[in-house]
């Protein structure tokens, strides 16, 4: 045989274990982004606080609409009250809690004789938590601020998401110091929540039939053929002995393929595991690296006891 006959064939080799290779590892196996559902609660207002309007929700609703124009995470809205829950389960897999430790305006003086204003100036200083909205494990926290200035353009509390890209706010000097604490936000959500295992929930099951419909879509990017590992969670493993709470209980139930995705929701056949249980999460294979390190199990991540 010829060297390039012989390179052909070896081509044609490397051509069927190629395309064998995208066989059986597309869709279900190939690690899929999925955007998270994520839902920020009003922020707790500053101790003593007592303005004429409430600074921890309008920072929230801030914080969420920041979180939205990223496109990253399907945020659940807050600001028009308590959204539904399905169960006891929260709608939303991540919750981010927190409390508001600086709001501060200056005076916006009036110009004097010659034209001159100084400029008002703004803080805004909180502190954030990130949380598992079932188990309230804490993922991370931080505290954020931010500053700004302006001239002429008296801050007026927005009524409306729309008020929040108005010029007049954004020019404001509160605007201003929450643009800036957003832009310090955002990227602290996305680094924490890249390792954070993206999950679903079970909130109809039918084990004759083998099938379950999980809370995720086509806004959270499920697909059809999708899989997913499916786990219970007992948030009081209680130690028999000592009667002291150990924390979360992991317990591998058995695996689900996708069939059909619609936009919030999806239905699912079981390919593994009896007796499957509303309330079950549904996590992807997927398994983020955080930035700059290894892959974490989810040992590490929530600090719980995992049987396989």
């Amino acid at each position: 045989m010829s060297l390039l006959n012989a390179g052909k064939s070896r081509a044609g080799k490397w051509g069927v274990g190629i395309a064998l290779l995208f066989l059986f590892a597309w869709p279900g196996s190939v690690a899929a982004e999925y955007k998270k559902k994520i839902a920020v609660e009003p922020l707790i207002d500053p101790s003593g606080w007592n303005g004429t309007f409430s600074p921890g929700p309008l920072i929230a609703r801030a914080l969420e609409r920041s979180l939205r124009t990223t496109e990253k995470y399907q945020v659940l809205s807050l600001s028009a009250g308590k959204i539904p829950r399905q169960g006891q389960r929260h709608p939303a897999q991540v919750l981010i809690q927190g409390r508001v430790l600086t709001f501060h305006m200056s005076p916006l003086l009036k110009p004097s004789a010659n034209g001159e204003t100084e400029p008002q100036q703004a803080e805004v200083k909180i502190e954030l938590v990130l949380r598992d909205s079932f188990t309230q494990k804490k993922f991370a926290g931080k505290t954020f601020s931010g500053r700004g200035s302006s001239e002429h353009i008296p801050f007026r509390v927005p009524q409306d998401e729309a008020d929040f890209s108005a010029p007049g706010f954004i020019k404001s000097a509160i605007g201003k110091a929450l643009t800036a604490l957003a832009n310090q936000v955002s990227p602290f959500v996305s680094t924490t929540l890249n390792a954070v295992p993206f999950e679903a929930v079970l909130f109809s099951v039918d084990n004759e039939k083998r099938e379950v419909v999980i809370n995720s879509g086509k806004n959270n990017g499920i697909r059809p053929l999708d899989v997913f590992d499916v786990f219970s969670v007992n948030k009081n493993f209680i130690d028999p002995v000592t009667q002291y709470n150990l924390g979360e209980k992991i317990t591998r139930q058995g695996v689900i393929r996708v069939k059909t995705v619609l936009d919030d929701y999806s239905l699912a056949e079981i390919t593994a595991g009896p007796d499957f249980e509303e309330g079950f999460v549904a996590r992807s294979h997927y398994q983020p690296i955080p930035s700059g390190g290894q892959p974490r199990s989810w040992r590490q991540l929530y600090g719980t006891l995992i049987d396989p």
